[in-house]
């Protein structure tokens, strides 16, 4: 593996996921769907954000540089916080899925 993908994978899959789920929240609202598709694209992208993290702190994966190594682990760390950071407000908390009445419609009971 080489350094660069070390350093810049774990960013590019925080982007990709971000990317996806972001595509997946307006896809689902449009069509009505209910959350928990959501959900478990939040849990696969926590899941395969993880994985970065299990194989760097190996031997076989890790960098021989330590300084690479060092930065390589920081990196998979934040791209992990910006999953679950970034991702969980998206998957729990979407007002589309909300069962709301718009304040002063016709079906408001209190308009």
């Amino acid at each position: 593996m080489s350094d660069v993908i070390r350093l810049f994978g774990p960013l590019f899959l925080w982007l990709a996921s971000f990317s996806a789920i972001c595509g997946l929240h307006g896809v689902l609202c449009a069509q009505g769907w209910d959350r928990s598709l959501l959900v478990a694209a939040w849990v696969f992208a926590v899941a395969l954000q993880v994985t970065p993290v299990l194989l760097l702190a190996t031997e076989r994966f890790g960098a021989r540089s330590a300084f690479v190594r060092r930065t390589s682990l920081a990196l998979v760390t934040v791209g992990l916080i910006a999953v679950i950071w970034t991702l969980a407000p998206v998957a729990f908390l979407t007002a589309c899925f909300v069962d709301s009445q718009v304040p002063g419609s016709a079906d408001a009971p209190f308009s």
